[in-house]
């Protein structure tokens, strides 16, 4: 600005429109927007008369700087002053219109621009559509997409792919289909991300044999579809129970890629069809083949053995998960602790547990701690499963109910009343909801230890805290009360508590 004014008081010397605008550009290149627009009104009017770019100058910072009103209101002063805006001015504030949502001030200002027969390019046409796209306004891009057509304007390959990707997204599966195809028609070369979205679609909605033949079309222009468009379609492929093909599309792939994502959709493919052993195979051609697992495709067939109770085969591939420092997601860990727990092999259930600890972002969940210290209770490991539950509780994880009742009712099962009430009375202190079913495993080992009438304060202890007993609650008690001979007893508490009335339920065993 000192060299500006210096230039101004030499003998001479006159400032014209060049010399302003670039004093203006860099004030609101330097992020002085607000300088700027003061020294154009202050000292600058005087000396040259402001242009478009002047205004678009402006027009500029003040977008940049995201003040939307003044950006707009220079926009009025330069109309009222007969200046026409240029396609940039008006690209400016439109694109930042749109960047803020200002989708309705961004949609009046496109079409004054319009009225004032500035046509706009396919690159402000693609910020509109692209826009309105973000938004879900699909059907008002669709008709700026035909405007856009019919004023001249040739949509370009970004334009055609915004429009493709956002109705495939928003499942517009013949909309999409028809773009995609004027697309080609008009010689643009889409990428492969857009092929992948387009198969995509097609499996979504059902059309596999579309999608086969966009593959092969694919292939016939020399290009190699991309290892995410071959899982698209083998994913697809496979829940349409077309696995025949699949492989045969899985082979093809072989040759193409080496990808650990079209590998793992074949897999899931093969498991969720319960083939499972071919699983298995390609499992180890993948190895074979120099293309490392990872997490999520051990996650899909270990989960898929446990579920069909091939738990030895389940650990192979963890141990095997575990040594590539490849440790599956925790919903498949549990699953797979479960099934060991059950198969009476919980040391090994409490190695899983333990290295799932140690990895650091494998943190158990309580579905995990809870099925560790069941099986720990089930294998009569009552004290190893009470640690468990205190490394729980360490680990930040809170136990549920499910948790307590199994070493609650372990505790019952081995004579352990005072344990077994204790840890019952902790649940409750510790903000753990109480539930007939966890009244019900204290009352049936009281009964089962001849301690009936501890059994029936139990009763009365769930109708003060407004829990209803069911008829397992009643009946564990009548034959306690029975076994002592206290049939009259009996008798009057079932009249007492009405005993059909009673809901039914399961005890946990």
């Amino acid at each position: 600005m000192l060299f500006f004014q210096w230039a101004k008081a030499r003998p001479g010397f006159q400032h014209n429109t060049y010399t302003c605008n670039s004093l203006l550009e860099v004030f609101v290149n330097d992020g002085c927007h607000r300088e700027a627009y003061r020294v154009f009104k202050d000292e600058l009017v005087t000396l040259f008369r402001p242009d478009d770019f002047t205004y678009g100058t402006l027009i500029r910072g003040f977008c940049k700087a995201e003040q939307i009103p003044q950006a707009v209101n220079l926009l009025g002063e330069m109309k009222a002053a007969g200046i026409t805006p240029t396609i940039v001015t008006f690209g400016s504030l439109i694109r930042k219109l749109c960047e803020l949502n200002f989708t309705d001030k961004a949609l009046q200002i496109f079409h004054q621009m319009i009225d004032m027969k500035v046509k706009p390019d396919a690159f402000l046409y693609t910020v509109v559509i692209g826009h309105l796209c973000k938004i879900n306004k699909l059907d008002l891009a669709a008709s700026y997409f035909e405007r856009m057509v019919q004023s001249g304007c040739l949509p370009d390959k970004v334009t055609y792919t915004v429009l493709v990707h956002s109705l495939f997204k928003a499942c517009k599966w013949e909309q999409g289909h028809q773009i995609f195809e004027e697309m080609l028609s008009k010689g643009h070369s889409p990428e492969l991300v857009t092929y992948a979205t387009v198969v995509n679609g097609y499996c979504k909605a059902g059309r596999i044999d579309q999608a086969l033949s966009l593959m092969r079309r694919l292939k016939g222009t020399g290009r190699s579809p991309s290892g995410s468009l071959y899982s698209t379609l083998i994913d697809g492929l496979c829940k349409h129970d077309r696995h025949d093909e699949a492989r045969e599309l899985f082979e093809m792939a072989a040759g193409d890629v080496q990808d650990v994502i079209v590998y793992t959709s074949f897999i899931s493919g093969l498991c969720k069809a319960g083939k499972l052993d071919e699983a298995k195979a390609v499992h180890v051609k993948m190895i074979e083949a120099g293309c490392a697992p990872d997490p999520v495709s051990y996650n899909v067939i270990i989960y898929s053995l446990c579920k069909d109770n091939r738990v030895s085969e389940a650990k192979e591939l963890m141990d095997q998960a575990m040594e590539r420092k490849c440790m599956p997601g925790v919903p498949v860990c549990t699953v797979l602790v479960d099934g060991l727990c059950k198969s009476r092999r919980v040391e090994e259930a409490c190695v899983i547990l333990e290295r799932m600890l140690e990895t650091g972002d494998r943190a158990p969940s309580v579905v995990t701690y809870s099925a560790v210290i069941d099986g720990l209770c089930k294998a009569d490991r009552l004290d190893d499963a009470y640690v468990v539950l205190q490394k729980m509780r360490r680990a930040g994880c809170v136990p549920d109910v499910v948790t307590y009742t199994a070493i609650i009712d372990a505790f019952c099962k081995v004579g352990r009343l005072d344990e077994a009430r204790e840890l019952f009375q902790r649940m409750h202190e510790r903000g753990c909801a109480l539930d007939v079913v966890a009244y019900n495993i204290l009352i049936r080992g009281y009964c089962r230890a001849a301690k009936v009438d501890e059994a029936i304060a139990m009763i009365e202890e769930m109708a003060g805290r407004g829990i209803q007993p069911n008829v397992v609650s009643l009946s564990t008690i009548v034959d306690g009360l029975c076994k002592e001979s206290r049939v009259e007893e009996a008798r009057l508490l079932m009249e007492k508590m009405n005993f059909e009335s009673l809901p039914d339920s399961d005890p946990v065993s």
